[in-house]
C-alpha cells in the first residue's frame, strides 16, 4: 500500500486481532477458518505500517460488530435446532451442540478482550 498511495493518502484496514494466547482448539483449523488463528495484536499493525512510512494512526475497537456477528450465528443455530426438533431438517453428522458451545466460547473470548476486530487508519507520510 505504501507504494501505491500518494503522499498524504489514507489507508484503512480492518482485521481480527488477539491479545495473548488463545485456547488450543481455537488455534486449530477452526481458528484459521474463523480468521483468528495467527492473528496479531492491533499494535502490530501500527508498528508494521509505521515502518512502511505511515503516520497519524487511529485504532478503533470494533468489538461490537464482532459480537453482533456471533449473535447472528447463535440465532441461526437456534433456528436449525428448532427445525431439527420439529423434524423439518436432518442434521446428518452436524454436531449442533458443539456449534453452540463454540459460539458461546467466541462470545467469552470477545468479551474478555482476547479476540477483537480492529479498524486501523493511517496517512502515508510525504516523501
Amino acid at each position: 500500500m505504501a507504494r501505491v498511495l500518494t503522499p498524504g493518502g489514507r489507508l484503512g484496514l480492518a482485521d481480527m486481532t488477539v491479545s495473548g494466547p488463545l485456547p488450543e482448539e481455537i488455534e486449530s483449523l477452526l481458528g484459521w477458518v474463523a480468521c483468528v488463528a495467527g492473528a496479531g495484536a492491533a499494535g502490530e499493525y501500527v508498528t508494521t505500517l509505521r515502518v512502511a512510512g505511515f503516520s497519524e494512526f487511529a485504532v478503533e475497537d470494533q468489538r461490537d460488530a464482532l459480537l453482533d456477528m456471533v449473535d447472528k450465528v447463535r440465532r441461526k443455530l437456534l433456528g436449525v435446532e428448532l427445525a431439527a426438533g420439529l423434524g423439518k431438517l436432518s442434521l446428518g453428522d452436524l454436531d449442533l451442540e458443539e456449534g453452540k458451545r463454540l459460539a458461546r466460547q467466541a462470545i467469552e473470548l470477545i468479551e474478555d478482550g482476547k479476540v477483537g476486530y480492529t479498524l486501523v487508519t493511517a496517512r502515508k507520510e510525504a516523501g
